[in-house]
């Protein structure tokens, strides 16, 4: 039997999708914040909507445009 790909993604509630590229708002929370907690609320703020934990899948594209070598342990999340 074959697995479906798209099989993982229907545990997730809800989505957001961020484009980097020419958002300048979404660039400055990464580049002055490293607390994953805050950043959740700030994309929150931006979505409109509340951002869950474990229910939303944030998709981010072209996030090396504000991205440094040192900001990809902030996608790691805490724990």
């Amino acid at each position: 039997m074959r697995r479906n790909a798209l099989e993982p993604l229907k545990r997730w509630k809800t989505s957001e999708d961020r484009n980097f590229d020419g958002e300048d708002e979404l660039k400055s929370i990464f580049e002055t914040n490293k607390n994953p907690r805050r950043i959740i609320e700030l994309l929150s703020l931006i979505a409109g909507e509340k951002i869950l934990p474990g229910e939303t899948l944030i998709i981010f594209d072209e996030i090396q445009e504000c991205l440094g070598p040192e900001r990809p342990e902030i996608l790691q999340g805490e724990g």
